[in-house]
C-alpha cells in the first residue's frame, strides 16, 4: 500500500462489509501468531481460516469416494446376482435341459445306468416336459453354471401329501461342494410349502450317510435293482418334515 493509500484496517473493514464473514473465511490470513508447519497442530485462527484449496481437494476426495463406492457396489451386485441362482426350481424347457443333461452325464455316462428317465420326465410324445406335480431342483456354482439336480414327485394319499424325491445328481468337478445339500434343502422347502408331511427316496449304497445326516432313515434295503443303482442295492429311506 502507499502512504496515500487506505489503511489495511480501513480495507478489511470494507471487505467485511461487501462480503460477510462467511467469504472472507476463504481466504487465509496469516500473522507471526498464527504461523505454524504444515503437518504439525494448527492455530484455532489458521483452522478457522481454511486456505481455498482445501474445499476444492475435499471435493476431488469426494468425488473419488462416490465413485470408488459405486464400483463397488456394482461388484457386490455382481457377486450377488451369482451366488442368489445357488440353487433355483426349474421352471421352463431352458432349465429343465439343465437337469436332464447333468442326469445324462452323471447316471447315464458315468454310472452305466441305461434308463435313467421316466414318466414323469417326457410326456407320450417322448419331449421332456414340466409337469405340475413334479418339481426339478438346480443348484449352480459361483458362476452361475447349472452343476447339481434332483427331482420330487408330490402325490397326494387321502388328505395327506407325500413326496418322493429322486434323481440326485452332482457333476464330477462340483462335489463336496455342499451342492447335493442344497438341492435336497431347496426340495424339502419347497415340500413344506406344499404341506408335504413325508418324504421318502431310494439311495445308492455310497450315499446312505449322506441322506442319514439330512435327517433321513433306512426302513429296508433294496437288491438286484441295476436300474438306480450301479451295484443293484438300495436303500429305501423315510423322512418327516
Amino acid at each position: 500500500w502507499s502512504q496515500a493509500g487506505p489503511s489495511l484496517t480501513t480495507m478489511l473493514v470494507a471487505l467485511f462489509a461487501l462480503w460477510g464473514p462467511s467469504e472472507l473465511q476463504a481466504f487465509p490470513i496469516t500473522t507471526s501468531r498464527t504461523r505454524t508447519r504444515i503437518g504439525t497442530n494448527e492455530s484455532p485462527q489458521k483452522r478457522f481460516l481454511r486456505p481455498p484449496s482445501a474445499p476444492s481437494v475435499l471435493g476431488r476426495s469426494v468425488v473419488q469416494s462416490e465413485r470408488l463406492g459405486g464400483l463397488e457396489q456394482r461388484r457386490t451386485t455382481e457377486v450377488e446376482r451369482r451366488t442368489s441362482r445357488v440353487a433355483t426350481i426349474a421352471r421352463d424347457q431352458r432349465t429343465l435341459k439343465h437337469a436332464i443333461g447333468i442326469r445324462q452325464k452323471v447316471f447315464v455316462e458315468e454310472q452305466g445306468i441305461p434308463n435313467a428317465f421316466d414318466q414323469w420326465d417326457r410326456n407320450v410324445q417322448g419331449e421332456w416336459t414340466l409337469r405340475d406335480e413334479v418339481y426339478h431342483a438346480l443348484s449352480f456354482d459361483a458362476e452361475g453354471y447349472p452343476v447339481g439336480t434332483g427331482r420330487m414327485l408330490v402325490q397326494s394319499a387321502g388328505t395327506e401329501k407325500f413326496g418322493w424325491i429322486s434323481n440326485v445328481a452332482v457333476l464330477k468337478e462340483a462335489r463336496r461342494t455342499g451342492r447335493a445339500k442344497q438341492v435336497m434343502e431347496l426340495l424339502h422347502n419347497q415340500a413344506k410349502t406344499l404341506g408335504v408331511k413325508w418324504i421318502s427316496l431310494h439311495s445308492q449304497k455310497h450315499a446312505i450317510g449322506f441322506y442319514e445326516c439330512l435327517g433321513y432313515r433306512t426302513q429296508s434295503m433294496l437288491h438286484g435293482v441295476p436300474r438306480d443303482g450301479p451295484n443293484g442295492v438300495l436303500a429305501f429311506m423315510v423322512k418327516r418334515l
